[in-house]
């Protein structure tokens, strides 16, 4: 776990419950996690006011996220995905200030692979270097991309989920400049984007997943049924302790 300068996991404050069930169902593994104050969208000012900004804009607007031309709908579904977006660019500066090379940000929702020690060690032996490496995603399309799928990692397609994300310090610019826009939640958007922008990065996706996410109760979208959306995922639940 030497690899890495620091381990961030996003969390609102005020929400104890999530803190301590994220140290619970993920014992297991070495890091010295930080806590780092995560921003409560519904609660700040600033971030209402990003929103509805944004919501006056049409469909399409100069400046909007190329999902949402693709699409031809609005991406940004909450204020609470505003909070996050200001969530990570603060970490990105964080980490930028203070020099680090490699970094983690998970969520406060994620738990790791019974086997995470062992799986991720052996995965980063296997690494050179990388720009963005993904312990696990949340892939709706999955099912047309099975052939991709390789062991212990693929590279990766085009998905949703950022909770539990590594990354190199060649990307804290890119994401710093581009999470102002607020145009497009974070998984969806900038990450996406940092691959299409830079067709030689290294983005990378572990596989069989090394992190998933507990989604029956979010503080930024609706509250969903896990074995249903892991069913869905390719989410192996056998592979994580969740008691």
């Amino acid at each position: 776990m030497n690899n890495f300068d620091k381990i961030y996991v996003i969390h609102l404050d005020h929400d104890i419950s999530k803190k301590e069930k994220f140290l619970r169902w993920n014992q297991h593994v070495p890091f010295d996690f930080l806590f780092f104050p995560g921003v409560h969208g519904e609660n700040d000012e600033n971030c209402q006011s990003i929103f509805k900004d944004y919501l006056r804009k049409p469909v399409g607007y100069p400046g909007c996220s190329p999902l949402e031309k693709k699409c031809r709908r609005k991406m940004l579904k909450s204020v609470g995905q505003i909070g996050y977006l200001q969530s990570m660019m603060r970490i990105f500066m964080d980490a930028k200030q203070n020099n680090y090379k490699k970094i983690i940000i998970f969520d406060d929702d994620v738990i790791l692979h019974k086997n995470f020690n062992n799986l991720f060690s052996e995965i980063m032996k296997k690494i050179d270097t990388f720009h963005i490496l993904r312990l696990g995603c949340s892939n709706h399309a999955i099912n047309r991309y099975l052939h991709l799928l390789r062991q212990p990692f693929f590279k990766s397609i085009d998905c949703d989920g950022s909770f539990a994300t590594c990354f190199s310090s060649e990307t804290f610019d890119y994401f710093l400049s581009k999470i102002p826009e607020y145009n497009c939640p974070f998984d969806s958007g900038c990450l996406r984007d940092f691959k299409r922008e830079f067709p030689n990065a290294i983005d990378l996706t572990c596989y069989e997943f090394l992190a998933i996410a507990d989604v029956t109760k979010s503080s930024i979208l609706e509250d969903r049924h896990l074995p249903t959306l892991a069913k869905k995922l390719y989410w192996n639940l056998d592979n994580f302790k969740m008691d």
